[in-house]
């Protein structure tokens, strides 16, 4: 059993945020939903979030 990071709540399922790598519960799984410290201060081009992952090679 996980523990939220946003709220504390006690949670069955495994919901880790591939952002920042903690544990949430259902309702705030989303980064949008818990301020996402690996999302925060991402660029964005043309709408989307831009990753910096490079494959023009």
């Amino acid at each position: 059993m996980a523990t939220c990071k946003r709220c504390g709540e006690k949670t069955i399922g495994h919901h880790e945020c591939t952002y920042c790598a903690n544990t949430y519960c259902p309702d705030h799984r989303l980064p949008e939903n818990h301020d996402c410290s690996g999302v925060r201060g991402r660029e964005t081009r043309g709408g989307r979030f831009e990753g910096g992952f490079d494959d023009s090679r």
